[in-house]
């Protein structure tokens, strides 16, 4: 069995904590890049999708 020293555990730690941050910048990256690269498009796409005009004739029964 291999002995953990603190040495080890720190460079895992750094590892585990770079991973992260660098999980977090690509995370906040594309979150801007959807509110500000594509946020006309998306605004416009639900516009037209929320004010869209669908005829429609109500059901008469027979009473």
């Amino acid at each position: 069995m291999s002995k953990i020293t603190k040495t080890l555990v720190r460079k895992r730690l750094l590892f585990v904590l770079l991973i992260g941050l660098v999980l977090t910048v690509i995370l906040i990256a594309r979150l801007g890049y959807v509110q500000f690269g594509l946020g006309g498009w998306l605004t416009g796409a639900a516009e037209d999708s929320w004010s869209r005009d669908l005829p429609f004739e109500a059901e008469r029964g027979r009473f």
